[in-house]
């Protein structure tokens, strides 16, 4: 089973930061949104995984290790 590698950027004062490379998957959890709102929301590249059985389902995926960059 893979690892999910969660990524912060973090400022050394603080300030949370967005990630800065397009062509990196964004995986979005949250129970509250909806596909058409993640679309919408400018975050290019971004899957949107509604319950922990998402999460568990990205981690059987054969491949590289997924990255998850947070801000």
């Amino acid at each position: 089973m893979r690892r999910i590698i969660v990524q912060e950027f973090l400022t050394l004062d603080g300030v949370m930061q967005a990630p800065g490379r397009p062509d990196v998957t964004k995986y979005v959890v949250s129970t509250t949104m909806e596909d058409d709102e993640v679309a919408g929301s400018g975050w290019q590249n971004s899957k949107l995984l509604k319950s922990i059985e998402g999460v568990k389902h990205l981690k059987k995926e054969s491949g590289a290790e997924p990255r998850h960059p947070t801000s």
